[in-house]
């Protein structure tokens, strides 16, 4: 009997050691704030995380598709040569393609080498988008410490930029793109698309983020 009893008390103390080794299985994937989770707990695998140090200062050609017609070009121009200023590195290339439906066609039929890192995008698109897993998240750039919006470019438009953006979400509240006028809701978006290389989506995210907050950019589109 004694024997059977001791027998008895080595299993379960087996048990209670070999759970507390696995630990409770809900927390197996870690703390789902801290793992780009949406409001359904589901990790975001289009949310750009920022590299450490930002962007790092390599030369990179960035390509930029959009819907503007050429009496809007001089201001684009003048736009990349102040850009250039910050970031002498940073080569901006840009084309009119025609409408945002003719731009998702042709980055949809483009291979990721191919396609242009930032293009216009309407909400129609932007589900296609997301659901081909083209684009990335911006949430965690605009936060950035030192890429982000300043606090005084976000009292002045990011918060507005942002609410707009996030209509064209997938439903959990993560900004996918962002509008190119925050006064002038018939313009389109802009958004970056996702690449290998991500100094790539580092060095677009800077050239969107100054034609956001560039007061000659967004007078003219208005």
């Amino acid at each position: 009997m004694k024997k059977r009893i001791l027998s008895f008390l080595l299993v379960a103390a087996l048990g209670v050691s070999l759970c507390a080794c696995m630990g409770p299985a809900d927390n197996a994937g870690g703390d789902s704030a801290n793992n780009g989770s949406g409001s359904g707990g589901e990790s975001n695998p289009l949310l750009f995380e920022v590299p450490e140090g930002g962007y790092d200062g390599e030369m990179i050609t960035i390509k930029f598709d959009h819907t503007f017609s050429s009496r809007y070009w001089d201001v684009l121009d003048a736009c990349i040569v102040e850009f250039n200023k910050m970031y002498p590195m940073i080569n901006v290339q840009h084309q009119i393609v025609g409408t945002c439906e003719d731009i998702y066609t042709w980055t949809t039929m483009s291979n990721e080498k191919n396609r242009a890192n930032i293009v216009c995008c309407s909400p129609e698109q932007m589900e296609g988008y997301i659901e081909k897993e083209m684009v990335i998240a911006l949430d965690k750039l605009m936060k950035d410490t030192d890429s982000g919006f300043s606090q005084a470019e976000l009292d002045d438009c990011a918060s507005a930029f942002s609410a707009q953006g996030r209509e064209y979400g997938d439903g959990h509240g993560y900004v996918y793109s962002l509008p190119i006028s925050k006064v002038n809701t018939e313009r389109p978006d802009f958004c970056i698309m996702k690449k290998e290389n991500p100094q790539e989506m580092m060095a677009s995210w800077l050239f969107v983020k100054f034609l956001l907050t560039n007061k000659e950019f967004q007078a003219a589109f208005s």
